[in-house]
């Protein structure tokens, strides 16, 4: 964690907003025992026109023995959502390509709802019906969907071994939990 985030911190201290896009991840990873696929990560073409599309051409080596990453800007869909907001079907249809040994990971910021990462973890279980395992602290979380309960099981170990670290500047504990 500390190397990744002194990774992170050089190319946003660099003020070169080019090393600041998520292709220059793939620098970080050279040299690691997996590999790094990023999807489109050079074009500005998203939109409400191009969604279809997009989330129905993601490469099928993208999905499968893969950790697949959302970042969806803003969260997941709201009651009022935008173009910048991951839907629920979206995610249900890249899960239903992936492979039982992938799991799907969405960062969510948080929202003024009262206990929103359970809210949203039950929202995710009844809408994808997927197990999954989370990690929230104040501001944002990182929900694990995954294939089978052994499957959470595992990213829910791998949680809580992170939320007992400390990490500079958050001063809340992490919490952990699930649904499913």
């Amino acid at each position: 964690l500390p190397e990744l985030t002194a990774f992170f911190r050089s190319r946003l201290d660099s003020g070169d907003r080019s090393q600041s896009r998520v292709g220059e991840m793939r620098a970080y990873f050279q040299g690691r025992p997996f590999r790094f696929f990023s999807y489109r990560d050079d074009r500005e073409d998203f939109g409400l026109a191009t969604r279809t599309e997009y989330f129905t051409s993601i490469p099928d080596e993208a999905v499968r023995r893969s950790v697949v990453f959302f970042d969806p800007d803003v969260g997941m869909e709201p009651g009022v959502w935008t173009e910048k907001h991951l839907r629920f079907g979206e995610l249900a249809g890249v899960q239903a390509r992936m492979d039982e040994t992938s799991v799907a990971v969405v960062l969510q910021y948080a929202r003024r709802v009262s206990d929103f990462w359970t809210f949203m973890a039950k929202q995710l279980w009844h809408r994808l019906h997927r197990p999954l395992a989370y990690i929230a602290e104040p501001a944002l979380a990182l929900y694990v969907l995954a294939s089978s309960s052994p499957r959470r099981e595992a990213a829910l170990e791998v949680l809580r071994g992170i939320a007992d670290r400390h990490t500079p500047g958050v001063g809340a504990r992490r919490v952990v939990g699930t649904a499913g």
